[in-house]
């Protein structure tokens, strides 16, 4: 089964006639009919009831035409998609943190809009960011100014485990309550770091001051695996763990965060932003 036989198929069954399907194809009537009996002898069914000169669908017939029209609508947007991606040029700035799912979608947009320079800016959201174009892909600022100046859609939610000794006395497969670790030492980020207001409100609703081991470090993994203390990490980050080291799945408060497309609603987008925006949306749907 290949598209050239699915357009066919569905030409018949909108015109119910072969004649008229074969000239609207510009195929001959002996071709057309040759390519319907090769899809019904590969499915080893019967798609159309022939009555005269009309063809109706058969209940088999119906289920292929709409995966046929599905198939065939996909594949129309992906080429649109792609042959637009050669078309748009220009340079976007974008701000996040690359990894995992993050990082495969923007290297897939970069092949999809080989046009479209990108520029990284790091992960922190600022007036001046957003007023020289700066396109984020993170939570929400927590300052009013910055809100009220933002245009911003929810585009994914990622999830903070806890990133604990293989010794510590807790098991992977069963979900904790953070509230039950208020006695373990944390390796907390710096003020600055774009999780800490996160991490520092799951705190808050847990209803404790953690007990601070390190918050300088860049290599907590190693300091996890060491019994420093536990470590908040996103659930993206497993693969690349430290051996010796586990996840701990939290049961409450709820460990997930938003992440919006954030950009100053008072600017008019270029043609590559919007498709770094709609191409984001549509990765993560």
């Amino acid at each position: 089964m290949n598209f050239l036989q699915l357009e066919y198929f569905c030409k018949i069954a909108e015109l119910g006639n072969m004649t008229r399907a074969a000239e609207e194809l510009r195929v001959s009537q002996p071709g057309l009919s040759r390519v319907l009996r090769a899809l019904e002898d590969e499915l080893d069914t019967s798609l159309f009831l022939r009555k005269s000169k009309l063809m109706e669908l058969t209940k088999e017939g119906r289920v292929l035409y709409d995966g046929a029209k599905s198939i065939l609508r996909t594949r129309d947007r992906m080429l649109a998609q792609i042959r637009t991606g050669f078309q748009v040029s220009g340079q976007v700035t974008f701000a996040t943190s690359l990894y995992s799912k993050r990082l495969e979608v923007i290297q897939a947009f970069s092949q999809v809009y080989p046009k479209v320079q990108l520029r990284y800016e790091r992960p922190s959201i600022t007036e001046e960011g957003l007023r020289s174009g700066v396109i984020y892909l993170m939570p929400l600022p927590v300052e009013q100014a910055l809100l009220d100046r933002i245009e911003a859609v929810p585009v994914m939610e990622e999830e903070f485990v806890l990133l604990a000794s293989e010794n510590a006395p807790y098991s992977e497969e069963i979900p904790v309550d953070l509230a039950d670790l208020k006695e373990e030492s944390f390796l907390i980020e710096a003020i600055s770091a774009p999780a800490y207001h996160f991490i520092s409100s799951l705190f808050a609703q847990a209803g404790f001051e953690p007990k601070i081991s390190d918050s300088k470090s860049t290599n907590k993994s190693a300091l996890v695996q060491l019994g420093a203390g536990l470590a908040f990490t996103v659930i993206q980050l497993e693969e690349s763990r430290t051996p010796g080291t586990k996840l701990l799945h939290l049961r409450s408060p709820r460990p997930f965060r938003t992440l919006y497309l954030i950009w100053d609603k008072d600017r008019d987008l270029t043609d590559s932003e919007r498709c770094l925006i709609q191409y984001i949306q549509k990765a993560f749907q």
